[in-house]
């Protein structure tokens, strides 16, 4: 796992800085099946495709999440995610929100991992049976297929979840149970996975406490000590090169006051920002 404090100098802000953490941890819980190939140096540069299926009224957030998350993944880990955003018809397809997003269309053919976006509700309209029945077809050249939210009503209309568990959003998890009464529906869990096919609740589904454990586990420290480091590691390039004052640094990453950067300063490094402007300055 690469180390946190490695990331910081790329990033300008506190705000984006805990942004990236949360890609970060989606990418790493999300990819866990990847793992054992990844540690294969022939297999880890071979290109995943990744298609995420849109269709009308579909929510942004459940395109740019993974989008996001999967980018940052090749950027910071140098991963070979290939991203298509693909539709029945392909061309523009409007979102919940009203914003259009071009798409590809929908092809049969090998993918690594397919993925349903959710709607605002169960999603509806003529076009659901046209849109379950390619689901079907296409799952069978995917290694695995996905849903987040109320895509799983979709995924159940294909059948692909008939005898499986599934979880959906919570306001829907009965009516997903009532209308296709042949899944395990679980409303208390987050995810589900059964036998290559995953489900997932809303897409900000979770708690403090499920975020603080998954994130300990995932980066070896706490969610408070992650931004203390990054805010550290923020800070040092102002505090070796630059003619700000401690407190213009302190207030520019995020901490309080000077104090409470001089005490996370040293906690990190060793050092006192004083103590390493002055190396600095003694080694130019």
């Amino acid at each position: 796992m690469q180390h946190p404090a490695s990331i910081a100098h790329a990033i300008p802000g506190v705000g984006e800085a805990l942004n990236i953490f949360v890609c970060r941890l989606t990418v790493t819980l999300s990819a866990r099946s990847d793992v054992a190939k990844d540690n294969d140096p022939g297999i880890s540069a071979i290109a995943r495709h990744v298609v995420i299926l849109v269709y009308p009224g579909f929510v942004l957030l459940d395109l740019s999440g993974p989008i996001e998350a999967l980018s940052i993944a090749n950027q910071l880990y140098g991963k070979n995610y290939l991203l298509t955003v693909a539709s029945i018809g392909g061309g523009l397809v409007r979102s919940s929100s009203g914003v259009e997003v071009a798409t590809e269309r929908l092809e049969r053919k090998s993918t690594d991992t397919f993925i349903v976006a959710g709607a605002l509700g169960p999603p509806d309209g003529p076009w659901v049976g046209e849109v379950a029945s390619a689901i079907r077809d296409v799952s069978t050249y995917a290694r695995r297929t996905a849903c987040i939210c109320t895509g799983a009503f979709l995924v159940a209309e294909s059948g692909l979840l008939s005898g499986r568990s599934a979880t959906t959003h919570w306001a829907y998890v009965q009516r997903l149970q009532a209308e296709y009464p042949s899944l395990r529906v679980d409303g208390d869990r987050i995810f589900t996975h059964d036998d290559g096919v995953w489900t997932s609740a809303g897409m900000t589904a979770g708690s403090i406490r499920q975020f603080s454990r998954a994130f300990a586990a995932a980066t070896g420290m706490t969610p408070a000590k992650a931004i203390e480091r990054l805010r550290v590691e923020a800070a040092r390039p102002l505090v070796e090169d630059s003619r700000q004052t401690l407190d213009e640094i302190a207030r520019h990453v995020g901490f309080v006051d000077p104090d409470r950067l001089t005490q996370s300063f040293f906690r990190i490094t060793g050092h006192t920002p004083s103590e390493l402007r002055r190396m600095w300055r003694r080694a130019q």
